[in-house]
């Protein structure tokens, strides 16, 4: 499987459908992104390769050479850092793409990112029942 492959397969399984949702994590223009995804296409350049392997949650080392054994990016705050295998999607049926796209972006971020993602949350109206709005992590 080429770097092309890869990068189509991840962004797919993480619920962004399109060469925008991608772009906009990694700051590109949905063009650049379809041209990573084309065969016979170019590749991230090496000052976006991290990015881009931090955008799909994988290693950079994955995303280069298809190591299976380091295609999951460890993060010591993820919930699971338990491996999936290839084919299984990061979402469950009960997550909607757009609350994936919320998580992909708060684990792109920086620590300083991720407060601003939390306090914006934080001040928004709750629709849900008070015991599920309550809950803080």
């Amino acid at each position: 499987m080429s770097i092309h492959s890869r990068i189509k397969e991840r962004r797919l399984a993480l619920g962004l459908k399109s060469h925008q949702a991608l772009a906009d994590l990694v700051g590109v223009s949905w063009q650049t992104v379809q041209l990573w995804e084309k065969e016979g296409g170019t590749a991230p350049n090496r000052n976006r390769i991290d990015k881009v392997a931090a955008a799909l949650q994988v290693t950079t080392k994955w995303l280069l050479h298809g190591d299976s054994e380091d295609r999951e990016r460890q993060h010591p705050d993820e919930a699971s850092s338990v491996a999936r295998p290839a084919n299984e999607p990061l979402h469950t049926q009960w997550v909607t793409s757009q609350e994936n796209y919320l998580l992909t972006l708060f684990r792109t971020t920086d620590d300083d990112g991720r407060a601003a993602i939390l306090r914006t949350a934080e001040t928004m109206p709750r629709i849900a029942s008070p015991a599920v709005a309550g809950n803080k992590l």
